[in-house]
């Protein structure tokens, strides 16, 4: 689908408007959500919680400790930015 309106769209008007064109993709895949699935994570809210807020607590001393270990060695140009 994105694929489709990048083709349709110039890229300079669709990049000015990248808010709306995510917000349009999320509404459409929440869309897709049957209501009895919806139910069923509102009674595991805990494990949604837990998916959403622990990748950050993961990611992010590592994302903090990369540079200063590269800036360590002295050797900048190892940084790879993923």
């Amino acid at each position: 689908m994105a694929t489709g309106l990048a083709l349709l769209a110039p890229w300079r008007a669709l990049a000015d408007r990248s808010e709306w064109l995510l917000a349009a993709l999320v509404a459409l895949t929440a869309l897709g959500i049957a209501p009895r699935q919806l139910a069923e994570l509102r009674r595991r809210w805990q494990a949604v919680l837990a998916l959403s807020v622990l990748p950050f607590a993961v990611l992010a001393p590592a994302a903090r400790a990369e540079p200063v270990h590269v800036e360590s060695t002295g050797r900048r140009e190892a940084l790879v930015a993923a």
